[in-house]
C-alpha cells in the first residue's frame, strides 16, 4: 500500500507527500540523521545541498535491481527566496534634515503597518495593535520606490537617500549548543516490486551523525 501511494504522489507536481507505517513503540524518527556543523551559513548550505544530491542520487542493488538507497529525504534548508533590505544613507537623510526612524514609519505604511494606538475590547484580555497602513493596492514594491516623505524643503521621495537591496531569505536558523546547524534526513528503502529489502544491508549504521566542515572541505564546497 506504501508503495502504491509513493507511485500516485509523485505524479503530482510541487507536492511532497511523505507516507510511513506506524512506529511500534516510541517514535523513532528517520533511519539516518545528518547533523552539520558549520560557522558559515553559505558553507553551511552548501554543505547541506551536497548530502542532500547524494541521497538522492545514491543507488543501491538488491537481487539484481537497482533501487533509491534513501527515501523520504529533507533538510532544514532555509526555502529559497528574497527579502528586501533597505539601505538608508544617513548622511544625505541628514542634509534633507530626515531622520532613519522618519523613514522607518514612512516605509512602515507599505509593510505591517505604522503602530498609532492599542485598543481592548471588553471580551479580551490582552491590546490589540491599532495600525495605520495603506490599502493593497499600495503595498507593492513599486509603491516603496514612489514613497515620499515630509521635509523642510517639502515632500521628497524617499529613494533620494534609500537604496533598496535584494538580499537572500534566510526563514530560520537553528543551532545546538551555540553553533550553527543543518539536519538532512532520510529513511532507507523498504520495497521493491512487492518485495522486502533489507534496512541492516543498506545502513548498517542509522542514528545521529555529527560532521563538522573541516576547512579542506570547506574549500572542496566552495570551488563547487
Amino acid at each position: 500500500v506504501l508503495l502504491e501511494l509513493r507511485e500516485a504522489a509523485g505524479t503530482i507536481p510541487g507536492v511532497l507527500l511523505e507516507f510511513r507505517a506506524p512506529d511500534s513503540g516510541p517514535e523513532r524518527g528517520k533511519h539516518v540523521d545528518l547533523e552539520i556543523i558549520a560557522p558559515d551559513s553559505d558553507v553551511l548550505i552548501k554543505a547541506g545541498a551536497l548530502a542532500h544530491d547524494f541521497m538522492e542520487k545514491s543507488l543501491t542493488e538488491i537481487n539484481g535491481n537497482s533501487v533509491h538507497t534513501y527515501i523520504d529525504i529533507e533538510d532544514s534548508r532555509p526555502l529559497d527566496g528574497i527579502e528586501w533590505v533597505i539601505d538608508v544613507d544617513r548622511e544625505q537623510a541628514g542634509r534633507f534634515g530626515v531622520s532613519v526612524s522618519d523613514v522607518g514609519s514612512v516605509i512602515q505604511l507599505v509593510t505591517d503597518g505604522l503602530i498609532v494606538g492599542t485598543y481592548r475590547p471588553d471580551d479580551a484580555s490582552s491590546e490589540i495593535d491599532i495600525k495605520l497602513r495603506f490599502t493593497e493596492q499600495g503595498r507593492t514594491l513599486d509603491a516603496l520606490e514612489n514613497l515620499r516623505i515630509q521635509t523642510p524643503e517639502g515632500a521628497l521621495p524617499i529613494s533620494n537617500f534609500v537604496e533598496r537591496v535584494p538580499s537572500r531569505q534566510l526563514d530560520r536558523i537553528i543551532r545546538r549548543d551555540g553553533r550553527r546547524v543543518m539536519d538532512v534526513r532520510a529513511n532507507a528503502s523498504n520495497l521493491v516490486a512487492g518485495a522486502q529489502i533489507s534496512q541492516i544491508a543498506i545502513l548498517p549504521v542509522s542514528g545521529r551523525n555529527r560532521y563538522m566542515v573541516s576547512p579542506l572541505a570547506r574549500a572542496h564546497i566552495d570551488s563547487g
